[in-house]
């Protein structure tokens, strides 16, 4: 019998120590399952128009240009806002909508219903329109239809609402 060759034998030794210490070695080892997929970003929502607003409604009235400086409180469940708007002794009236749209791109759209003074302040008039417009705080701007309002002369047009958010009083 042939006698291995020294070179033959330190080859297959080392192969046997590199087996052993791969398949058996020294540390421990976990499996690894599959990678958890990323956490979904958040749903995208309507803008939060909640809270207290202040502007105008710039207004024609037998063609005659006329403003009411109002302030509205709105209140919002998900994508339904209600509310009121006043300029005390002037008019007041109701808020009723839904959002759509995301962030910024948020649009209202919804009723109001009025009570004004007369031209004459001698009674009220009452009246109710369709509203919309973009919703995005801390500023909007929605259009009206022309607001017909029994009780008066003719009918309020080119309406349109420019409210911005009241900023929330400071706590010390």
């Amino acid at each position: 019998m042939r006698r291995p060759r020294t070179g033959d034998i330190r080859a297959a030794l080392a192969c046997v120590a590199l087996v052993i210490a791969t398949g058996c070695g020294g540390g421990q080892s976990s499996p690894t399952g599959p990678t958890p997929p990323p956490t979904p970003s958040p749903a995208p929502t309507v803008a939060n128009v909640a809270g207290t607003w202040s502007g105008r409604i710039t207004v024609r009235l037998e063609g005659a240009p006329g403003y009411y400086q109002i302030t509205a409180t709105l209140q919002q469940s998900g994508d339904q806002v209600t509310g009121t708007f006043e300029e005390p002794g002037y008019v007041r009236g109701e808020i009723a909508g839904t959002l759509s749209g995301f962030g910024v791109a948020t649009r209202f759209s919804g009723t109001t219903t009025w009570e004004t003074e007369t031209a004459t302040a001698t009674g009220r008039c009452f009246g109710r329109t369709d509203v919309n417009g973009p919703a995005s705080p801390p500023a909007m701007t929605w259009t009206s239809a022309d607001v017909s309002l029994a009780g008066c002369t003719g009918p309020l047009t080119d309406v349109v609402w420019t409210l911005t958010r009241v900023a929330a009083a400071r706590q010390r």
